[in-house]
């Protein structure tokens, strides 16, 4: 299930299972991928730029431990980090999965009144044998996986946020000084202060690589 307001992109499974005491799901890190794989696990893909360069992939596992990507066309980058929101609760037919993802923490096309993005939904169930279900037929044979995620229309009054960042610092010293050692009086030096400013602006424009 998928759906959006001007704030989160919504995202919802029903994972059916015909024998739900067998369910993987572990509490641990998030981010730990090479543990949360071994778990039963939803997760999705999505290019909002909709030209099969990048995608934004996030991994889900029954319990809500979360872990999110960058891919490209030729690498996976486990190290993107955002803030997003994901629960998970295993029930006697299975287990339900819901995340919200900030619309500001993603980027896409600015300036066009309604979107396209792919997408890409899937379902990791391991048991004696791991099986892998896709939203969508997988030509094994086309190396380009995101040429073939699904086209989903119709997102519309969404505005990318601009990623301002501004981090206030102030440092203190003071240097104490002992004129006759080891018999003189520890005297106080001045106190200096050092107040700093660090901004950040994460420009968002039609290049996705930008």
């Amino acid at each position: 299930m998928l759906t959006f307001d001007e704030v989160n992109l919504y995202v919802g499974f029903r994972a059916h299972d015909p024998e739900p005491e067998t369910i993987r799901a572990h509490l641990m890190d998030r981010d730990q991928v090479d543990t949360l794989v071994q778990d039963d696990h939803v997760g999705f893909m999505v290019d909002t730029f909709n030209d099969q360069r990048r995608s934004f992939q996030f991994r889900i596992n029954p319990l809500g431990v979360q872990a999110e990507a960058v891919n490209s066309s030729v690498s996976e980058d486990w190290d993107w980090d955002i803030i997003w929101y994901s629960a998970g609760r295993i029930g006697d037919e299975g287990y339900t999965v819901e995340v919200a993802v900030p619309i500001n923490q993603l980027r896409f096309p600015a300036g066009k009144e309604s979107l396209t993005f792919g997408f890409d939904a899937m379902r990791s169930w391991p048991r004696s044998v791991r099986h892998r279900m896709v939203s969508r037929y997988w030509d094994y044979d086309d190396s380009c996986i995101m040429c073939q995620f699904a086209q989903v229309s119709g997102f519309q009054g969404l505005d990318p946020a601009y990623n301002v960042e501004i981090n206030p610092t102030l440092t203190s010293t003071r240097t104490d000084r002992r004129e006759d050692f080891p018999d003189g009086n520890l005297e106080s030096g001045d106190v200096d202060l050092d107040p700093g400013l660090t901004g950040r602006w994460g420009i968002i424009g039609q290049c996705p690589g930008a």
